[in-house]
């Protein structure tokens, strides 16, 4: 499996993370990692190839995991010097990685829609995560979520162009590198997405921002009960960040419209927007822009395709309203 990226900044060593929600644990059988001069050619850089290693081992066994929780395998720091690009921006790298068997893995938070074949190209890889040291000072900004964090809905395109991918890119400058995590799973609950973030940080993936979407539609109508749960995986989250260093960004829950919700239920999703934006915290206020005024709350028709996702004006409304609160801390 080859991934080819065009990081933002220059890097003068890079470690790979890896991914497995399957119940069975996955044999990497090996790893390799070069920079390169440019894109023309996909399958060899103009860099040499550098060994990454586990431990000190050019192999390494990934875990069992879980749905939504997938075990994280980072591997050692690997020196490798980013190479100034001829035919573009950004600076190259290429990943490969060997695996025993053609299997499902966990990429950005999400699952992949089938095997990988041994000739064809995909939108996606089994490299989960690439981190870098830099002798620039570089931002990182994870987000953990549903699927309206992942991206995913009708009318987006291409699949995965969230909000947080479109701040990104107008965050991102040269002497000021962004780059994003998107810890986003489709169907997931809060208590398994927060549970997946607190996992992530644990693992040694220490963004310097998270931002965390307390409310989601997944897990039944809003009550009392749920949201006291949502409040406090909220409260979890807040606590891990903090006690590792990160800057932890809250986010308002956005309307629904495909649900159906009546005014009581919508009510406690207003109620849970509330104590977010008073609780002293920085927040982004997605609710502000996905949400009609009305009892109870729709989605606008224009931001929207399928009643609970943004389509693609939705979630650029959302990064404008992320960008903000993002660019006051980097």
């Amino acid at each position: 499996h080859q991934t080819i990226l065009a990081l933002p900044g220059n890097f003068q060593a890079v470690r790979l993370a890896f991914c497995n929600s399957h119940s069975s644990a996955i044999t990497l059988s090996g790893a390799v990692v070069a920079p390169s001069e440019s894109i023309a050619d996909l399958t060899l850089p103009t860099g040499s190839f550098e060994m990454v290693t586990f431990g000190g081992s050019g192999s390494v066994s990934l875990p069992a995991g879980q749905d939504y929780n997938p075990s994280i395998t980072l591997s050692d720091w690997i020196p490798v010097e980013s190479m100034t690009r001829s035919d573009g921006d950004g600076f190259l790298l290429y990943a490969r990685a060997y695996f025993s068997v053609l299997r499902r893995f966990r990429v950005s938070g999400d699952n992949l829609a089938g095997s990988f074949g041994s000739t064809a190209y995909y939108a996606f890889t089994a490299i989960a995560q690439i981190e870098t040291l830099s002798k620039t000072r570089q931002i990182t900004i994870a987000a953990s979520g549903d699927s309206i964090t992942a991206g995913g809905g009708s009318g987006v395109s291409p699949n995965g162009n969230s909000w947080l991918q479109k701040a990104k890119e107008v965050i991102t400058n040269s002497t000021r590198p962004v780059t994003a995590l998107n810890w986003g799973f489709h169907g997931a609950t809060p208590q398994l997405y927060a549970q997946a973030a607190i996992n992530l940080i644990d693992s040694g993936i220490k963004p310097d921002i998270l931002i965390y979407s307390p409310f989601s539609p997944n897990g039944g109508t809003p009550d009392a009960s749920k949201i006291a749960e949502r409040r406090y995986w909220m409260l979890r989250v807040i606590e891990k960040c903090e006690s590792s260093g990160i800057k932890p960004i809250l986010s308002t829950g956005i309307a629904n419209t495909a649900l159906g919700w009546d005014s009581t239920a919508d009510g406690f999703r207003l109620a849970l927007n509330q104590e977010i934006r008073e609780m002293g915290l920085p927040f982004i206020d997605f609710a502000s822009v996905m949400g009609d005024g009305a009892t109870p709350e729709r989605i606008p028709a224009a931001f929207t395709t399928d009643g609970t996702h943004p389509n693609d004006a939705g979630y650029s409304a959302m990064s404008a309203v992320a960008i903000p609160v993002i660019q006051a801390f980097t």
